[in-house]
């Protein structure tokens, strides 16, 4: 409900994902729609992007067992050895170090491969130093005038 009450003559950004999230399913109509889309490539230091997940995901973060529990799935991807390792730095509250691993290893090959099947280059590619708010709110004029909006 909430994208019908979008104007269509205005830009909607939206994050990279797979058409499915955890058990939800993004709308087919909405995917194709983002797969035909025009993309910006946004790139930030790995340290950042940990932190920032870090803060994104504080409630996961706040349930050690329910993380580990998130984690276990991941084995058929990555193998019981590396899963151990990432649910072992859960336990010892090394999330940024966990975050960077998941970075690392899960998803930006994951996202690789998703742009490589897309086929068309970004309209830009944007440098950011850091990720926390005010690293943020100075990349909007940059996104937006990347994006002709």
């Amino acid at each position: 409900m909430a994208l019908a009450r979008l104007d269509p003559a205005r830009p909607v950004f939206v994050e990279a994902e797979s058409n499915k999230i955890g058990r939800l399913i993004i709308p087919p109509m909405l995917w194709q729609a983002m797969i035909g889309a025009d993309h910006l490539r946004i790139e930030a230091p790995l340290a950042a992007r940990a932190r920032y997940l870090c803060r994104a995901y504080a409630d996961l973060l706040a349930d050690t067992d329910l993380l580990i529990a998130k984690l276990a799935p991941l084995r058929t991807y990555h193998g019981a050895e590396r899963v151990e390792t990432w649910q072992a730095l859960a336990r010892a509250g090394d999330f940024p170090a966990l975050a960077a691993e998941l970075v690392l290893h899960h998803y930006d090959p994951r996202y690789i491969k998703a742009q490589s099947r897309q086929g068309r280059a970004p309209l830009a590619n944007l440098s950011l130093s850091g990720l926390d708010d005010a690293d943020l709110d100075a990349a909007i004029p940059k996104i937006l005038a990347a994006a002709g909006a």
